[in-house]
């Protein structure tokens, strides 16, 4: 039978729901995110935060570089926070009506408020479920699935790679990192949130000996403004050639901005790392399926953005589509497997709390899920069900509550699962570290083209701003780059 796992929860789960289920099955204290608090202070203070670039051809002479800009600015009495060297640009406190002023001199005022920069968890699809009950999470093998066995059956497994992942930390104590790096200044790694852990997992499983370098731009809360992407992007590049970096995964980013892409200030930086010889692989968003729902960095022409796929003939149906708000680029440029996608966990981060709560409620019988809603009726209201679900059978009030949870799961101690982009993305930066390795002089135009000429085509279903070229095909890929 078909069913949809999760489909009688909202449409996404957003990091403060998960942190709130969490809260009422422990009944501990309970702080909403840090990007909501700044956001509220923002909204009382006299000045906001903003990245200010040049617009080109405003002034005379050379373009000004990020300390011309601050030179600039000071003798305005803004107050610069932060040279963004990579894009040519700072992070500054203004006040509101400075804004339309410095526009008019010739800048690009970019909002750089404090915001979450951790995706929503959406609902999975629907799938037919063959066997078992409709609440179960179906296990994956997303290497053979994308035809990445037969990279790996040839040797190709990353060897002499080096992949960045900017996203929220890095916490696994029996893995050696190549490198870690916090633009918070945090000299231990770790992630509050384990979402960089999890990506950083996948793309170990796809490219089992590319070396990992952790990037933190995110806060324990699962929030972050641009200008810490920028920054993180910036260390990247500055310490390429010392690492051997040769790709990165970026599996965060923003909503449509109304920002054409060559002046966001993330998508610049992404130019400029590609330009650096770096493979960028960018997850599309959790946003479908409505058109135009495509963000930075994944809007950018040059990075690879990647959609979510239950399989090589559904296109998730959460996976954000194209074109984009700038020009109408066609995006994403290809899919690949987001739901039900495992990688490493990190128990005490809010996803490895989060799935463990969900893990202890799929496990209960009926009576036990009845006795669960008397006792924190709270859950009635977090996982959206019928106010009057009490009233219902407890065989009825098991396949509410089951199938309302957030899709993710534990397949055994060290791995987490669930659905997002943000998994589909690492899939893909596996497999471009797996080409890199066999072909050592591709340039990332190179991988990028030989990844989409080999896709294969998800079905008439599916339109371009839907797909891309299609679902990856890794084995394809590997035989068409020279």
């Amino acid at each position: 039978m078909s069913v949809s796992i999760g489909g009688n929860g909202p449409e996404y789960f957003s990091f403060n729901q998960m942190q709130n289920i969490t809260r009422i099955m422990e009944s501990s204290a309970f702080k909403g995110p840090g990007a909501a608090k700044e956001e509220e202070q923002a909204a009382q203070s006299d000045t906001k935060d903003v990245i200010i670039i040049s617009r080109p051809g405003s002034f005379k002479g050379p373009e000004p570089d990020a300390a011309q800009i601050e030179k600039n600015l000071g003798e305005k009495g803004v107050g610069v926070e932060k040279k963004l060297d990579v894009i040519s640009g700072v992070a500054a406190k203004i006040k509101p009506e400075q804004a339309s002023e410095l526009e008019k001199e010739g800048y690009v005022v970019f909002d750089n408020s404090r915001r979450s920069l951790m995706p929503s968890m959406p609902k999975a699809s629907v799938r037919e479920v063959k066997e078992g009950k409709p609440w179960d999470m179906p296990k994956i093998d997303y290497v053979k699935m994308t035809g990445d066995d037969a990279l790996l059956a040839k040797g190709y497994d990353g060897d002499n790679q080096t992949w960045a992942v900017v996203d929220s930390g890095f916490k696994k104590d029996n893995y050696q990192l190549k490198e870690w790096h916090s633009v918070f200044g945090i000299n231990k790694p770790n992630d509050a949130v384990g979402h960089g852990t999890d990506c950083a997992g996948i793309i170990h499983e796809v490219s089992p000996k590319s070396g990992l370098v952790a990037v933190q731009v995110m806060q324990p809360d699962g929030s972050g403004r641009p200008s810490d992407i920028v920054e993180g992007i910036d260390w990247v590049i500055a310490n390429k050639d010392r690492l051997g970096i040769t790709g990165m995964n970026l599996s965060l980013g923003g909503a449509p901005d109304d920002y054409p892409y060559y002046f966001d200030p993330i998508d610049m930086a992404v130019e400029k790392a590609w330009e650096k010889g770096i493979v960028v692989i960018s997850a599309a968003g959790n946003s479908g399926p409505g058109e135009h729902t495509i963000g930075s960095p994944a809007d950018d022409p040059m990075t690879m953005a990647v959609g979510a796929a239950l399989n090589q003939n559904k296109v998730s149906d959460f996976s954000s589509r194209g074109p984009t708000d700038d020009k109408g680029v066609v995006k994403p440029d290809v899919m690949a497997p987001g739901e039900y996608v495992s990688g490493w966990n990190v128990p005490d981060s809010q996803m490895g709390k989060t799935a463990a709560v969900c893990e202890t409620i799929r496990k209960m019988t009926p009576d036990q899920l009845t006795q669960l809603l008397i006792n924190k009726p709270e859950l009635i209201e977090a996982f959206n069900l019928p106010e009057d679900i009490l009233e219902k059978p407890s065989t009825e009030i098991e396949l509410l509550v089951k199938t309302s949870l957030p899709p993710m799961y534990l397949p055994d101690s060290e791995h987490i699962a669930g659905p997002g982009t943000s998994f589909a993305a690492p899939i893909v930066s596996g497999i471009a570290a797996n080409l890199r390795e066999k072909s050592p002089n591709a340039s990332p135009d190179d991988v990028k083209e030989a990844i989409m000429s080999t896709a294969d085509n998800m079905g008439p279903t599916y339109g371009k701003y839907d797909q891309g070229k299609g679902f990856v095909n890794a084995a394809k890929a590997g035989e068409a780059l020279k």
